[in-house]
């Protein structure tokens, strides 16, 4: 098969891939947001939106959050999921629009990279039953439209991405898995800070197991792509290490509903059926778990194939088997003395989250799964990816939000004060720690009424200024100021 012929293969299969994920994205062609992030999402890139558009490429420091005095969440907060999507917003669409095609995107581009990992490791048919697995998984349905989590969607991508080119890097002496294992591992640390957290070591752990493979000296080139990865994307998570203390941190973990000590799943969660949905519920009850069908595959698996292994595909069985078992337990009371004594565990919050890495390594042995079962049984093919998507169907009712309209600042001062998530997070943890006081909500409002439309506000008030001083000139942006002040004597 020649390279063209393989490539346009390949972009068909991407294009089948789309189509079966189709029911996943039903709940986006609502036009509204949703989930418990979904808002906090949709504010954030409207404040990316309006810095980048005054010249501000990356603006650590968002003025208009924290009741307009400003709040420096992208110094702590990944922000690569809301660039994607300023595009979109250049082309005129709405921010609520751009958000909804963000999620259909990095829902086709996970299952598009667990693709392409799975039929490396385990042939065609293998790689796209893993992509169906991996979009179809309770907990990646739950993530995406009962948290709306954006980021954590769009850092499995990178995540997926970097473990398939790691892999490709130490079987081939070539130098685009290595620009691919640099840019993915840079990307996921600029996509999302928890899944990072959890990413990274798997990654170093999937190269060591890759050495076993191929070799001592195939090591050294992927490490140093990571390392290299790592370097890239300092700029952002060095910062964000080194000046924790500059912030309200412990709000990420000291609450009870943040502690990872009450948010265990058991067992019997981590396995549940899918449950009715009730959408006249406030609170709906919607389980974090693996699929049924997909471990039905994996187990499958298992079974006589009739035919000797390649060494890669039997190492990998027994590789992803274990990261399931692993991942799987870390959402267990069982792994408490572990969390205990691994602090920078506590910012993951729920233990529940490692069932996003545990869901792809899950997808990926259904896929091989899927291969030996079609290999004697040729017609179940079309059957596997429509039992996917009826085990699925409950976690596809998710609680839509009004639909939103691009907000402008006031709109913005209003919502925080409303809904009590300061700076556009769920708990105020990025407010710097020498507030001791918060402002009053209402406090800059009728400056930036009065400044439309850039609206952008004085940020020195000469009331405040010493007796017999006075501003001479005062020029102000979005996160600059440019004041000349004439005063009898020195002041502070």
């Amino acid at each position: 098969m020649s390279r063209k012929t393989h490539l346009l293969r390949h972009l068909l299969i991407g294009v089948i891939i789309g189509v079966g994920i189709l029911p996943a994205l039903q709940p986006l062609f609502s036009g509204q947001l949703f989930g418990a992030d979904g808002l906090l999402h949709f504010h954030r890139l409207v404040q990316l939106n309006r810095a980048v558009r005054d010249g501000i490429l990356y603006p650590r420091w968002l003025p208009d959050l924290g009741y307009g005095f400003g709040f420096p969440l992208f110094n702590y907060y990944a922000p690569l999921s809301y660039y994607l999507l300023l595009p979109l917003c250049w082309l005129g669409l709405p921010a609520q629009t751009a958000l909804l095609i963000g999620f259909a995107l990095a829902l086709w581009a996970l299952a598009v990279a667990v693709y392409l990992w799975g039929q490396d490791l385990f042939g065609e048919r293998g790689g796209v039953v893993a992509a169906f697995a991996v979009v179809y998984g309770p907990y990646i349905l739950h993530d995406v439209y009962r948290r709306g989590g954006l980021a954590s969607l769009w850092a499995l991508v990178w995540l997926t991405l970097t473990a398939w080119a790691a892999r490709r890097a130490m079987a081939r002496n070539d130098i685009g898995p290595l620009v691919g294992t640099t840019l993915g591992c840079a990307a996921l640390m600029l996509t999302h800070n928890v899944t990072a957290l959890m990413g990274i070591p798997l990654l170093v752990g999937y190269i060591f197991f890759l050495t076993w493979l191929y070799g001592l000296r195939a090591v050294v080139r992927p490490l140093l792509a990571l390392a290299l990865g790592m370097g890239l994307s300092a700029f952002f998570w060095l910062p964000a290490l080194l000046e924790q203390n500059f912030v309200h941190i412990h709000q990420l973990y000291l609450p009870r509903d943040f502690d990872y000590r009450y948010n265990f799943i058991s067992l019997d969660q981590l396995l549940t059926p899918p449950r009715p949905v009730d959408p006249a519920l406030i609170n709906l009850v919607v389980p974090v778990s693996l699929g049924w069908v997909p471990l039905g595959l994996a187990l499958l698996g298992w079974g006589p194939v009739g035919a000797v292994l390649p060494r890669e595909v039997r190492a990998h069985r027994w590789a992803l088997s274990l990261a399931v078992l692993g991942l799987a337990l870390m959402t267990l009371p069982v792994s408490l003395p572990l969390w205990d004594r691994l602090p920078p565990l506590r910012f993951a919050q729920f233990p529940w989250r490692f069932l996003a890495p545990a869901t792809l390594t899950l997808a990926l042995l259904a896929g091989w799964g899927a291969a030996v079962l079609m290999k004697r049984a040729q017609w179940i093919g079309p059957l596997i990816p429509l039992g996917m998507v009826l085990f699925a169907l409950t976690w596809l009712y998710p609680l839509f939000h009004h639909s939103q309209k691009d907000p402008l600042p006031p709109d913005q001062i209003r919502y925080e004060a409303e809904s009590g998530q300061l700076g556009a997070t769920a708990a105020g943890d990025y407010l710097p720690r020498w507030v001791q006081e918060r402002p009053s909500p209402n406090a800059l409002l009728p400056l930036y009424e009065a400044a439309a439309p850039d609206y952008i506000i004085p940020r020195l008030d000469p009331a405040s200024l010493p007796a017999g001083a006075r501003v001479l000139e005062a020029e102000y942006g979005l996160t600059r100021a440019r004041i000349v002040v004439e005063s009898p004597e020195p002041f502070r």
